[in-house]
């Protein structure tokens, strides 16, 4: 397999697979494809019931983090791989997607890669984008929430302390109320007691007359 020649116009590194990858795999055979770049690696499974569509979507759902992606070829039978930057991929079967097995080095930018790659990886990094911006939105949309939980606490807080403050004031004054009717009550028992408390020794001086 040949990973193409430098192109002085296009920054894409291409690789091909197989010509035609309906007939490359046999039914119940697994073929396992490993991407390696610089960062980080990814394993891909693939089976003889994959239909192109399948082991592509299959393919980049591992791959493209790594900014690797898988596309039809020009003739729609087989898959390209392209990335911004070089890349090695590699199978364990025969006849499989690759022509040829083992570690097929890609480090060079190729005159036969597409830019759809590259449209690849501009929409991941916009979905990327809008994901941290959802997630962003999220934690501001939180943090209005909370802040909008503790000023409404806070007002419900000052109404409760206006009203149990209403009632400890409307409390006083009844209590005052009642405590000045027991001591005039008090006072006029007592009044009462002390004059009938005269009138005993009255009485007695006049039995004695």
């Amino acid at each position: 397999m040949t990973t193409g020649a430098t192109a002085s116009n296009i920054g894409t590194y291409n690789v091909a697979g197989a010509d035609n990858f309906a007939g490359g795999l046999a039914e119940g055979v697994t073929e396992n494809l490993t991407f390696q770049n610089g960062t980080s690696s990814a394993t891909v499974a693939l089976n003889g019931t994959e239909t192109l569509g399948g082991a592509i979507a299959k393919i980049n759902a591992k791959t493209s983090v790594m900014g690797i992606y898988a596309v039809a070829d020009a003739a729609g039978t087989g898959i390209s791989f392209q990335s911004a930057n070089q890349f090695t991929a590699s199978t364990d079967t025969a006849g499989g997607v690759f022509t040829n097995l083992g570690a097929q080095t890609v480090s060079a930018p190729s005159t036969q890669a597409s830019t759809t790659g590259n449209a690849l990886a501009a929409i991941t990094s916009i979905n990327n984008a809008l994901s941290q911006l959802g997630n962003t939105q999220a934690r501001v949309g939180a943090g209005e929430n909370k802040l909008q939980y503790a000023i409404d606490l806070a007002n419900s807080q000052i109404t409760n302390f206006s009203s149990a403050e209403s009632q400890l004031r409307d409390a006083d004054v009844a209590q005052e109320a009642a405590n000045l009717t027991k001591a005039q009550v008090l006072q006029q028992a007592s009044i009462a007691a002390m004059a009938q408390a005269n009138s005993a020794p009255q009485a007695v001086l006049k039995l004695l007359q």
